[in-house]
């Protein structure tokens, strides 16, 4: 017989007796925890799988913090290539000989890391790092700022020379930094514009109607503005007609204008 108790989140349900080799056995009782109770809601909350996560969070769940604050930003290795086999066998049999048993698995994982990042360093070297220009400008673009200072500096000391020997010398000087200025800043256009030609060509492999259409028919941002003098007087110099005040004469071989009576239908069947 089972009995279950109606306003409580405990329920406890008896099974029946049951008969075994003609033996019965013991009754038990099991208690059922109703888990939508408004008690229990928050535990049943808990039990449920994290929407953002594929898979159940556990409850001994082990802590990340504890061994992301002991990693250390470390410089990265050259590597060889996958197909270099004699250096990664090198690497292998260096690695091997260091590594020995730990008393616990962080320990031998510990060890194989610092082994492993030891001798690739030592056998491979690291990787060389250029700095990176945060300053927008390329290199024809800085040298030819520095040749416009060095210009400017020569025309200065021309201009306070005294000797002119001086002045011929500084002069020299001052046109092969311009010579020099020229090359830079001719190459910088070429680049500009092989870089405006590659930059439409992509444009119009992307869209070829917008790419057309900016070439055809272009928007103009210029605003036309114009007085109602100067309107009127454009008119009366380009549209100015000097037999508009004579009346038109009549002209011969014109047909008479068709008489229409009452009846459309009539006139037109007239007509035709």
């Amino acid at each position: 017989m089972t009995t279950i108790e109606e306003n409580s989140p405990l329920r406890s349900v008896t099974p029946p007796s049951i008969v075994f080799d003609g033996h019965d056995l013991p009754e038990c009782q099991v208690v059922l925890e109703d888990i939508f109770s408004s008690n229990l809601t928050e535990k049943f909350k808990m039990l449920k799988t994290n929407p953002d996560k594929t898979h159940s969070v556990s409850s001994h769940k082990v802590d990340e913090n504890y061994f992301l604050e002991k990693l250390t930003k470390k410089d990265p290795i050259s590597w060889p290539k996958m197909s270099d086999k004699d250096a990664w066998e090198d690497l292998d049999s260096a690695v091997g000989n260091l590594l020995v048993g730990g008393p616990t698995v962080f320990d031998r994982l510990s060890l194989l890391e610092e082994s492993t990042y030891s001798e690739a360093s030592r056998l491979f070297g690291f990787i060389k790092r250029i700095p990176k220009r945060f300053s927008g400008l390329n290199r024809r673009a800085q040298n030819s700022i520095n040749l416009v200072k060095e210009k400017n500096t020569l025309l200065h000391q021309i201009k306070a020379a005294n000797s002119q020997a001086d002045k011929l010398s500084l002069g020299s000087l001052l046109d092969n930094v311009r010579a020099r200025l020229r090359v830079l800043r001719r190459g910088e256009s070429s680049r500009k514009r092989r870089w405006k030609i590659k930059q439409a060509n992509q444009a119009f492999l992307k869209n070829p109607f917008e790419a057309g259409k900016k070439v055809l028919d272009p928007i103009c941002n210029k605003v036309l503005q114009c007085t109602s003098s100067q309107l009127d007087f454009t008119k009366s110099k380009n549209l100015y007609d000097e037999k508009k005040n004579r009346p038109l004469t009549s002209l011969s071989g014109l047909p008479e204008h068709p008489t229409l009576s009452s009846d459309p239908i009539q006139g037109l069947q007239k007509m035709f």
